[in-house]
């Protein structure tokens, strides 16, 4: 069983040792999801923020009650520090998840559908491993309901045809959850007795195993500050989010702060 730690509603996976998430992921596959929604998801502080914006309220239900929930932003480890008696244990990033988990995928050739961003991560990855299905999403924006429809359309017949267990959408937010929990709305109403999948979403996590999109330098990783490395290469873009949005977690940080201590009295 892997240890979790609630906290800003999600039940985050607490553990010191990914190779053990992934075994525990593939083995949960096909079995008793305890009412949970069969997806994986790992967010950081951006996420925790956006996931509390009022557009994103029909998301967020799903995205907190999702099967696996890992810590990937550094600020959340420090959060737990500060809020729980019981911190997490360490940071999970998705980027460090997906190599294991392809490999794995390799290994035991678990049938796998991968939602990529363009033609050249579909070749590189295909080249990998010619058994997985691969979807290329074309360009679309979160409100374009008929691209977002087709694509959750095609992927749910893809799915249920080859008896899919693994999907990886590697894709930005909102985009990769919009297309996941469409297709689990898909997948219910087509084939409700099927449930042996999972549903990953790990946005940019094909592109850094790959080495088409840079990932920050170890140094970075190891200090809990790969944002910084991300706005030093893309200032313009980043700027707002890293300097104008990230302010919105001091209220939901002290929110959590005074719930938590209201808990503790109470049980006291």
């Amino acid at each position: 069983m892997l240890e979790r730690i609630k906290l800003f509603d999600f039940d985050f996976i607490s553990e010191d040792n990914l190779e053990n998430v992934c075994n525990n992921i593939f083995n949960s596959i096909g079995k008793d999801r305890n009412e949970k929604f069969p997806f994986l998801i790992t967010p950081n502080l951006n996420d925790i923020i956006v996931y509390n914006l009022p557009e994103n309220s029909e998301l967020k239900p799903y995205l907190v009650n999702s099967q696996f929930i890992l810590p990937d932003g550094q600020p959340i480890v420090w959060s737990s520090k500060l809020i729980q008696e019981t911190s997490l244990k360490k940071r999970l990033p998705g980027s460090d998840l997906f190599p294991l988990m392809w490999n794995k995928i390799k290994s035991d050739k678990v049938s796998t559908l991968l939602l990529v961003p363009n033609e050249e991560v579909a070749k590189l990855l295909k080249s990998e491993n010619k058994n997985c299905f691969i979807y290329v999403l074309p360009y679309f924006t979160k409100d374009d309901n008929k691209a977002l429809n087709k694509i959750i359309k095609d992927c749910t017949e893809i799915i249920l045809a080859s008896k899919i267990k693994m999907v990886l959408i590697g894709v930005t937010f909102p985009k990769q959850n919009l297309i996941a929990v469409g297709i689990y709305e898909g997948i219910n109403k087509r084939n409700k007795e099927y449930t042996s999948y999972l549903i990953g979403m790990i946005g940019a996590s094909f592109e850094f195993y790959l080495g088409t999109k840079k990932r920050a330098p170890t140094v970075y990783q190891k200090l809990g500050v790969e944002w910084l490395y991300r706005f030093l290469s893309e200032p313009k873009r980043l700027f707002k989010r890293y300097f104008v949005d990230s302010w919105q977690f001091i209220p939901i940080l002290y929110a959590e702060f005074r719930n938590n201590r209201n808990s503790l009295r109470n049980f006291n």
